[in-house]
């Protein structure tokens, strides 16, 4: 019985973060493609703004933002649920053997779990916070274009 509802508990959560992500997922390139279109055409002139580079981070820092979301936020909660569940039935049933293992062996599940893969989560977490800016960067551009454009002819330099 209890491995039937752990089964139901883990295809729930599964569901319900794959469901989240592709909503973020969808929801971010929504934002990233209207502001983009947003902007001014001197904006589209720069070096750095090709199609192509466009195109890329249209594509790149969503599916990145999902990759973190998904499953892989799942699994962390369900490892995290596990851990803590398992510390506290320990307690009551030996605490004594419980402290051991908690002060002994959960270091070692930490250091392990930062040795495992922090590029995945530092790219993910950076393309989250990079759209968030970019998204930021964007409007600010957009307002010194204006005000440089409506300056007199002048103080432009033309």
């Amino acid at each position: 019985m209890i491995a039937i509802s752990s089964g139901i508990a883990y295809l729930v959560i599964g569901y319900v973060m794959t469901w989240t992500s592709e909503r973020l997922t969808r929801r971010l390139r929504f934002m990233y493609f209207r502001y983009t279109l947003r902007q001014d055409i001197v904006y589209f002139d720069q070096d750095d703004h090709t199609t192509g580079a466009l195109t890329s981070a249209l594509s790149l820092d969503p599916t990145q933002v999902q990759q973190l979301v998904g499953t892989n936020f799942g699994l962390m909660l369900i490892v995290l649920v596990n851990l803590v569940g398992g510390m506290i039935v320990a307690l009551a049933y030996g605490w004594k053997m419980a402290l051991v293992v908690i002060f002994g062996g959960v270091p070692f599940i930490f250091a392990g779990l930062t040795t495992q893969s922090p590029d995945f989560v530092i790219n993910s977490v950076g393309a989250l916070f990079g759209c968030v800016c970019s998204f930021d960067s964007m409007s600010e551009r957009r307002k010194h274009t204006k005000a440089r454009l409506t300056l007199p002819a002048k103080q432009r330099g033309l």
